[in-house]
């Protein structure tokens, strides 16, 4: 029995899976606040709000999506998807819950501290899972090869 494993970590699966799914969510949620017709204008994004939301949520669909298919290095554009689109939301959320405003009831400031925390959280699995060693033997193992790795690290 081989001592490398090869198959794709259930690690990265699983935040792999939640990462393309928040970006999934997040574009979705671009296009209602645009086209839902209960939205006030007011609250209608701009177009630089759509670029900077859908690409970077689109990002954090690609990313996982390559790093799953085993493309050389995508776990580095996981990990960076991962690290704008949780950062943003961090900055946003921080921003209002620690910046003058009209946020000052308890209940507001535990939801902004939740996501503020979640986003903490998501980037803290990505870390771990892209910099973790299983899937850094995943990223290195040949995608036919039972036994993993390059030639060379192969027994003679």
């Amino acid at each position: 029995m081989s001592g490398t494993n090869t198959g794709r970590p259930t690690r990265l699966w699983v935040v792999g899976v939640l990462d393309i799914m928040t970006g999934i969510v997040a574009i979705a949620g671009v296009f209602l606040l645009a086209y839902a017709s209960t939205v006030p204008d007011s609250l209608r994004p701009g177009w630089e709000t759509w670029l900077v939301a859908c690409g970077s949520g689109l990002f954090l669909v690609i990313g996982p999506v390559l790093t799953l298919a085993r493309v050389p290095r995508a776990q580095y554009a996981m990990l960076a998807a991962a690290l704008i689109f949780f950062g943003m939301l961090i900055w946003q959320n921080a921003a209002l819950l620690f910046g003058p405003g009209p946020f000052d009831t308890p209940s507001v400031q535990i939801r902004l501290a939740a996501t503020v925390f979640r986003g903490c959280m998501m980037i803290a699995l990505n870390l771990w899972v892209t910099l973790g060693q299983p899937t850094r033997d995943f990223m290195l193992g040949a995608p036919g090869d039972p036994n993993g790795g390059d030639e060379d690290s192969r027994p003679a």
